[in-house]
């Protein structure tokens, strides 16, 4: 689920920006054992998330914003892991 929580901040990224042609999300979605309102929250994070970075001090100017420095910097925070964890509610038994 961290995972698909990374392909999610990307894509929030990129979409707008170039078509992309990716089945990664689908992948995660196929693969992993939660149930779908676990990764529209996940997805619904991630919006928030990107939407909430500002742009870069040296580039303020121009607007353009550090989206994969500070999408990795999250992703390996203790912050994210935690909230990860915390869908484990939305898990599905076998």
């Amino acid at each position: 689920m961290k995972n698909y929580y990374l392909n999610a901040c990307i894509i929030e990224v990129y979409e707008t920006k170039t078509h992309v042609d990716d089945v990664s999300a689908s992948i995660y979605f196929e693969l992993a054992n939660y149930h779908p309102e676990a990764f529209q929250i996940v997805k619904e994070r991630a919006k928030t998330f990107i939407e909430s970075i500002n742009a870069a001090p040296y580039y303020e100017k121009e607007g353009y914003r550090p989206y994969m420095q500070i999408i990795i910097e999250s992703y390996k925070s203790k912050e994210i892991s935690r909230f990860i964890r915390s869908l484990d509610r939305y898990m599905m038994l076998e």
